[in-house]
């Protein structure tokens, strides 16, 4: 392997060094030789395009310090609180994984919008707040409330808080959860009958 060397004379110019492979002709290696010049008129041109870039107002890019360390913050009283509903909601209720992400999900997002760290600040006042200020549906507002119920009667279950906070949270009016059900013997009758009829 040679080296191939981009370079100019002129102020502009960007030497660029790289390797290239030998070409073997009748025993002897090719030489390539290339020369790229930069004029004062392209340089024109680049400059406010690299500013642009940059932003209008942007100061030239400099060097930054070396980071020597970062400092971390240690996890929240709720962060573990919540690790422990995931665990157990999983393992013990044995909930589906994309379910369980979800009430994660919104849990963590409360916590991050309203700044709560401990569980002594989930309260009813607290969370009606919270809930009061977000733009969700009917639907979209009952399934919140649903998670944070939950979360709030394991709190108590497992000991960690003496009463449930948020066992006064009620779901909007009209939202029914009955989920998924076998149908009655009458009602397959019912079904097998339409079906034969036509």
């Amino acid at each position: 392997m040679s080296q191939l060397h981009l370079s100019g004379e002129s102020s502009g110019s960007i030497p660029l060094v790289f390797p290239v492979p030998k070409a073997e002709i009748q025993g002897a290696p090719l030489a390539i030789h290339l020369h790229v010049h930069i004029g004062a008129d392209v340089m024109k041109i680049m400059q406010p395009l690299a500013t642009a870039a940059r932003g209008t107002d942007a100061p030239e890019p400099t060097a930054r310090e070396p980071v020597i360390g970062t400092i971390a913050s240690e996890p929240s009283e709720l962060a573990g609180d919540i690790a422990a509903f995931e665990h157990y909601m999983l393992h013990m209720r044995q909930k589906k994984p994309k379910s369980v992400a979800n009430y994660v999900g919104m849990l963590r997002q409360g916590c991050r919008i309203m700044g709560w760290t401990r569980r002594s600040q989930i309260t009813f006042e607290a969370f009606t707040q919270y809930a009061s200020q977000q733009t969700w549906g009917r639907a979209t507002r009952s399934v919140h409330v649903s998670c944070w119920r939950s979360f709030s009667t394991w709190l108590k279950a497992s000991g960690k808080t003496p009463t449930d906070a948020l066992v006064g949270v009620q779901r909007p009016m009209g939202i029914k959860h009955k989920g998924a059900r076998a149908a009655t013997t009458e009602e397959a009758r019912r079904i097998i009958a339409y079906c034969v009829k036509w």
